[in-house]
């Protein structure tokens, strides 16, 4: 009979029934399992049944199957104040006297739950808040818990549909919202999700302000929900919304065979906690398509009516509650009903400015981190909590109540009726949203034909300049413009007749979809050093403009986010030192991989440059700027930058003043030189179809023009990055956050080798004059050692190859000596910041750990720099080193944006010794890579005290007193000779002294041992006693020893050591 409610009970009550009766009247394991313990009842098949029984929730139960009166958790059984009513399975309540019941396996869980009826006396929704000075934002989160709708049937997957495409719809008119002139607000996000580990459906509405906004954010969120709650989604929206998962499905169960295990076993493993229907993907997806069919509008708005309410009509519970219903109300809602918040939670800062700013201080979150935050993304492990850490962390911020307010501030003070009454403003009143028609093209087709007539794009050979190449192009054979796919790497290269070259490789990574990048040589480093309408900050600004605006030719932003949502079409617009680049992922197919390329093709020939996004994007970068001191790793950093570049800012935040002198105009005048077509180069890696590809690279981005002259390679390369040569005063800054935490953060800094060409090169590359030849192997006799060395070295990878291998060796050193050995830091890590245009380079070192370690640490990571020109790499040292980048290398082939950075700058001609040749011998240069091109590399950094920048910065009510010199020299030896020897200043013989220290060690050794026969001999151990012989062991003891081999070698460390 059990078996009618649920294929888990049944096993579990015939296992147990099973294993009873094998074992006799004992307790099986299945049993002690079930009931919790262990304990012989002498009844097992009897104990199964009623600890089955008792799993299974009590209004399923037959009246026969019912566990006995006397169990506690059967009596009074109340949810939410209802006794009747049951919501969930396993959910545990409160007793008739307001005790907590527990359940014989599970812990007890209370939910209140934000559906069904109010029940009387029913309190209202509470509101928490935590205020911090350290925060720097209001950030708000109203939270509905609710039953799980388990996946059981198509009707549970259609819930789950409707839910999403809700979802999607709400989020869409958020970024509609942000887009317009000055939003009030840094993100809103509505998330409604299953939990497995709260056991209950989670829907929450999160949003993040600046303080002075937040009863305007919480407008704008309270309108959207409202406006959703009330008049649904349009036609227009179900249906891209609806195409948009169906595809997002379908490209799923095609990459189904590309799926980690790890991710796998977590779906499955959530799935059946949930009580979900784990399904194969193939299965998933036509199951989709049977309830995509049969969607209606008027089922979503009904679900969204429900669904929204917790957040669109906070206080207005019972009203919604009568509404819902009155007769002839049955239609405009689905189940559960109205839903309500049962808790708001607010963090909040505890100071802002005279003029509600964010202020801090110290320590806050960056401008660039605040934007889609979420809310209930995760969960606290309550196995890993550690109460003593908590209420360190209690006192800890009972203190910040006694810091002094930042010098201006002002208490923020916001109340829980504050808030309530801002969620609950009856003025405001949303209008049906307009419905925003989809485009089915970017690109008229009629359009892009007569493009192609008149431009008749085509490739022409790889090699020479754009001139010669075309006049060659048509008497050449095909063949010759469009060479086969290398063999060894899978890559194949064209150049179009626009100049744009073209990289792409076939992957399986991820099937049915792909990522292409166009990339703009150019970026950050070639801005104007000086401030102006397009001096310093515009490369950042133009960029941020374009992807803030998304408008282009006669489409709205709003147009051409809703046919990317509908085409599964992402793209992501970002320029760093050197480059402008632009990723779009697509899904190649029913058309995916066209709509990628009319995207493509209208943002690099018909962009739309709005003044509002400009000015949204200027003050997005003021603000992120205006946060680095508020950060101590961020203003650490920028100290360092500032003392090893000078007032050059292109390579950091620009100052305010800088930014305001920006315009429009002078933005977009230097992102269109860079958008030039001979300057782009287009690289794609995916699953698709190699001739579809090549004839719409040649529709699309063959038919782009330039609009603008073209650019010069001086110009796009920048003013060179200059180093500065400050007194030893000013190299080595010092400085101190006021705040709470007390924290430390220290950069070791200085000019590091280029990472192509020759490491003291810092001048132009020339091109090679043909392939690049595969690399010797191993010599064979010593004859050969000097020579094959020397070819090796001069190959094209060799100087990044040997970077890496370094920098892994150090970062190694760094971690074992500096945290595992000495525990002075928590972390340390060792970076090479090199380029691919851009000829220099730096060596950064970063070492977190408490003011009063931190100048320790710094010394000893210094220390570990100086030292590795007498303590030699290992050669177990460099193999682990390769074994790592290798497997790193081998991991990441399996991801397509490892593939672009791999194809990105082949055809660059400001990167002339990157070759197709480089990726097919990348493996074999690490296998080659010797300790002694560790040292060649090695020889070309300057650790001196002379040339390296230093800045320890610390946090924490008082700034920490100066180092111990003293201490320090003590510690960590004499700096000024371990600088020296690190610069080759030395003409030890480390062989004699080696040999001559271990020598000392092993003589001072046999002294010790003939000491101790002596001393045997003194206390009479070896002398008969009454002419009797002594015992054996004695005997032992009195024969010579032999040297320990252990403590032989513990000699010959000893000897390295003092060598």
């Amino acid at each position: 009979r059990l078996a009618d409610h649920g294929e888990a009970v049944a096993g579990a009550l015939l296992s147990s029934s099973t294993s009873s009766s094998a074992n006799g009247s004992s307790s099986s394991s299945s049993e002690a399992h079930i009931n919790g313990n262990g304990s012989s009842n002498g009844n097992g098949t009897a104990a199964a049944v009623a600890a089955a029984a008792a799993s299974i929730p009590i209004t399923v139960l037959p009246p026969d199957l019912l566990p006995e009166p006397e169990a506690p958790w059967t009596a009074g059984i109340r949810i939410n104040g209802d006794d009747s009513n049951v919501l969930g399975e396993g959910v545990i309540a409160v007793a008739a006297d307001g005790a907590k019941l527990r359940h014989p396996v599970r812990p007890p869980v209370v939910h209140r739950h934000g559906c069904g009826p109010l029940q009387p006396g029913e309190p209202g929704v509470p509101v928490s808040i935590f205020r911090h000075p350290l925060l720097q934002h209001f950030m708000l989160t109203v939270f509905c818990k609710l039953p799980v709708v388990s996946l059981r049937c198509l009707g549970d997957l259609k819930y789950g549909f409707m839910v999403r495409l809700i979802l999607s719809a709400f989020q869409f008119r958020i970024n509609q919202r942000y887009v317009r002139a000055d939003p009030p607000f840094i993100g809103i996000d509505l998330d409604i999700s299953d939990s497995v580990r709260e056991g209950c459906s989670v829907s929450t509405l999160t949003i993040t302000a600046q303080p002075v906004h937040w009863k305007e954010t919480i407008k704008v969120a309270v309108e959207e929900m409202r406006r959703l709650q009330r008049f649904g989604l349009t036609a227009s929206e179900l249906e891209r919304y609806n195409m948009a998962m169906m595809r997002d499905s379908a490209q799923l169960a095609e990459q189904a065979n590309s799926i980690s295990s790890i991710n796998s076993l977590d779906f499955v493993m959530e799935s059946l906690a949930l009580g979900n229907t784990v399904m194969r993907h193939g299965e998933a997806h036509e199951a989709m398509q049977l309830v995509a069919k049969s969607i209606r509008l008027d089922e979503v708005n009904a679900l969204a009516a429900s669904m929204l309410t917790f957040a669109s009509d906070v206080g207005r519970e019972a009203d919604m509650l009568e509404m819902a219903a009155a007769p002839g109300q049955e239609e405009q809602w689905a189940g559960p009903g109205p839903t309500r918040a049962t808790s708001v939670v607010a963090c909040i800062p505890a100071y802002v400015s005279a003029g509600g700013d964010a202020v801090s201080v110290g320590g806050g979150m960056a401008a660039d981190h605040a934007r889609g935050l979420t809310g209930a993304s995760g969960h606290i492990d309550a196995d890993a909590i550690n109460l003593e850490e908590l209420e360190a962390q209690g006192s800890q911020v009972d203190k910040l109540q006694d810091m002094e307010a930042p010098e201006g501030a002002i208490s923020f003070d916001v109340s829980g009726d504050d808030i309530l009454d801002a969620l609950a403003s009856p003025e405001i009143d949303p209008e049906p949203l307009p419905d925003i028609e989809l485009p089915s093209h970017l690109m008229d087709p009629a359009e892009i034909d007569a493009a192609v007539q008149a431009l008749h794009p085509r490739f022409i050979p790889l090699e020479g300049s754009l001139d010669d190449a075309l006049s060659r192009a048509d008497s050449l054979p095909p063949a010759a413009c469009c060479p086969p796919v290398n063999e060894d790497t899978g890559i194949t290269q064209r150049r179009l007749s626009n100049g744009i070259r073209v990289n792409y490789r076939h992957t399986d990574n991820e099937p049915k979809a792909g990522l292409l990048r166009i990339v703009a040589a150019g970026g950050r480093a070639s801005e104007s050093t000086d401030p102006g309408p397009g001096g310093v900050g515009a490369v950042g600004v133009g960029t941020r403009t374009l992807s803030e605006g998304g408008a282009v030719a006669d489409f709205s932003r709003e147009q051409v986010e809703a046919f990317c949502i509908a085409n599964l079409v992402q793209s992501v617009m970002d320029s760093n030192d050197e480059f402008f680049v632009m990723d779009v992922h697509f899904a190649a197919t029913n058309g995916g991989l066209r709509c990628a390329f009319e995207l493509l093709h209208q943002v690099l020939q018909h962009p739309r440059w709005e003044q509002q996004a400009f000015e949204r994007s200027k003050l997005a970068f003021i603000n992120s700027g205006q946060s680095v001191g508020k950060s101590l790793e961020r203003a650490s950093s920028s100290k360092i930058m500032g003392a090893m570049l000078g007032p050059d800012m292109r390579l950091g935040d620009p100052a305010p003043e800088y930014l305001e002198q920006l315009t429009l105009d002078g933005v977009r005048n230097v992102l269109e030189r860079q958008l030039h077509p001979t300057n782009l180069e287009l690289n794609v890696a995916g699953d698709f179809d190699q001739q579809e590809l090549e004839e719409l690279v040649l529709k699309y981005v063959g038919t782009v023009t330039p609009k603008t002259p073209v650019p010069s390679r001086s110009d796009l390369m920048g003013a060179p990055i200059v180093f500065q040569d400050p007194p030893l005063s000013e190299r080595h800054i010092t400085w101190h956050l006021k705040d709470s935490d007390e924290r430390a953060a220290a950069y070791i800094a200085g000019p590091a080798p280029c990472r192509w060409g020759p490491f003291d090169s810092r001048g132009p590359l020339a091109p090679l004059s043909g392939p690049a030849s595969p690399p010797p192997g191993p010599p064979t006799n010593p004859a050969e050692a000097a020579a094959m060395t020397a070819a090796r070295r001069r190959y094209p990878l060799y100087a990044t190859i040997t970077l890496q291998l370094l920098a892994e060796v150090i970062n190694s050193r760094l971690f074992t000596t500096v945290r595992d050995s000495l525990g002075l830091t928590y972390d340390v890590s060792f970076e090479v910041t090199t380029y691919d245009r851009l000829r220099t380079g730096w060596f950064s070192v970063l070492v977190t750990s408490y003011p009063d370690k931190i100048h320790e640490a710094l010394a000893a990571s210094l220390q570990v720099l100086r030292e590795l020109a007498v303590s030699h790499v290992t050669p177990r040292e460099l193999m682990r080193a390769k074994r790592t980048l290798l497997t790193r290398h081998e991991s990441d082939l399996k991801d397509n944006n490892y593939w672009l950075g791999l194809l990105t700058h082949l055809q660059a001609p400001d990167v002339p010794l990157k070759r197709v040749e480089c990726l097919r011998d990348l493996k074999t240069m690490y296998e080659l890579a010797t300790i002694d091109d560790l040292y060649d590399a090695y020889s070309h950094f300057d650790f001196s005290d002379s040339a390296v920048f230093t800045c320890v910065g610390t946090s924490g009510k008082e700034a920490p007193p100066p180092p111990d010199k003293h201490k320090l020299g003590q510690m960590f030896g004499n700096l000024q000779q371990q600088q020296a020897v690190a610069a080759g200043v030395s003409s030890v013989d480390w062989a004699a002294a080696f040999s001559k220290a271990f020598g000392a060690a092993v003589q001072q050794q046999q002294r010790q041992q003939q000491e101790q026969q002596q001393q045997q001999h003194a206390n009479g151990v070896s002398s008969p006693v009454n002419g009797v012989a002594p015992p054996p062991a004695q005997q032992q003891q009195q024969q010579p020893k032999v040297a320990d081999p252990m403590a032989m070698f513990t000699a010959m460390l000893a000897a390295a050591q003092g060598a």
